[in-house]
């Protein structure tokens, strides 16, 4: 059976199950690309970027391919290194506030840390 990747997506994504954690991979994939974007638009290799952070090509690889734990330090210098600013965002997970639950009087409020 022949079927396009966009069709078995939309039929795996139909299960509740399946689909949290497809969603629950967002964030580490939205990493991955505004690592790629920032290196490339910085017109380096990964080799430069490295030398740049003080670190090896292969663990610039390894950010890249979403591999182990990255700390926001290692986030911090591979921004610097491509000519970034280190943007971080909490936002609340609720879609409506509470009336009742007191921990939603901030319920649009941003943190937001800049390196």
């Amino acid at each position: 059976i022949k079927m396009k990747l966009s069709e078995l997506k939309a039929q795996t994504l139909t299960s509740p199950e399946a689909k949290a954690r497809y969603d629950a991979l967002e964030p580490k994939y939205a990493l991955i690309s505004a690592l790629l974007t920032a290196r490339s638009n910085a017109k380096m290799t990964q080799a430069e970027v490295a030398t740049r952070m003080g670190t090896k090509q292969s663990a610039v690889a390894r950010m890249e391919a979403g591999s182990g734990n990255v700390t926001i330090e290692s986030i911090r210098k591979y921004a610097e290194a491509t000519g970034c600013n280190l943007m971080l965002m909490l936002q609340p997970t609720k879609t409506e506030p509470s009336p009742n639950d007191p921990a939603d009087n901030n319920a649009n409020a941003e943190v937001r840390l800049a390196a």
